[in-house]
């Protein structure tokens, strides 16, 4: 599945649940409607970012 193919997009959307895919280096590469909205973030604020963006902080040292 390619986040990069129209069918694989609309899967990932139709989803009822919040759906995030983190490339290799930890970025995030997809995020649905639900997952934008359940956190509060655009697609723009939120793509390639790493994944402990939606973490609270006191995470993210223990989170690699």
């Amino acid at each position: 599945m390619s986040i990069h193919d129209p069918m694989s997009r609309q899967i990932l959307e139709a989803v009822p649940n919040a759906v995030l895919l983190v490339d290799r280096q930890g970025l995030i590469a997809f995020a649905n409607a639900h997952a934008l909205n359940l956190f509060g973030y655009t697609e723009e604020e939120l793509l390639n970012q790493t994944i402990e963006t939606l973490l609270p902080e006191r995470f993210h040292a223990g989170h690699s």
